[in-house]
């Protein structure tokens, strides 16, 4: 049911990360350059690439660190019975029994945070997105005169 939720971002915690990152407004000359440095950033960063970033980082990466997780769960164990991880003097094929008569639905329960946590990480991306693009534009504008756009725009414009 928690995964059937569409929990909306929190405005006041991204209100609060916000304040903690306030950047000078641009001036008139860095205003200027903006547009090109736009159009860098959307080149280097496409639309959505970070979101597809995420989707395959998370399907290379984190699922099988979380499936070996709960293959063998002895951290979980241990904590299940307020010991120590190295004082379970159980093999893995007991401590998976141990861990399934404690929490029966735990293999589901870890399968459907598996399923939704590519979505939910996705979605995350791509509320970030906009923002970090519009921020990497304007540090290129502010960091970049004109000639150097000019020249970081034609490297980005040539062919693979």
């Amino acid at each position: 049911p928690a995964s059937a939720q569409q929990a909306e971002p929190d405005a006041e915690a991204f209100a609060a990360m916000a304040a903690m990152f306030q950047a000078e407004p641009l001036d008139a000359e860095q205003q200027a350059r903006l547009p090109l440095a736009q159009t860098i950033v959307d080149k280097i960063i496409p639309e959505g690439s970070l979101g597809e970033m995420m989707g395959s980082m998370f399907d290379r990466i984190l699922a099988p660190i979380m499936q070996m997780a709960s293959q063998a769960p002895r951290g979980e164990l241990a904590q299940q019975l307020a010991i120590e991880p190295g004082e379970l003097a159980l093999g893995d094929e007991e401590i998976i029994e141990a861990a399934d008569i404690l929490d029966p639905v735990r293999l589901e329960r870890n399968q459907r945070i598996a399923s939704v946590m590519p979505t939910l990480m996705g979605r995350l991306m791509d509320a970030m997105e906009p923002p970090m693009r519009k921020a990497m534009a304007e540090a290129y504008a502010v960091s970049f005169n004109d000639r150097e756009l000019a020249d970081i725009d034609a490297f980005f414009s040539t062919a693979p």
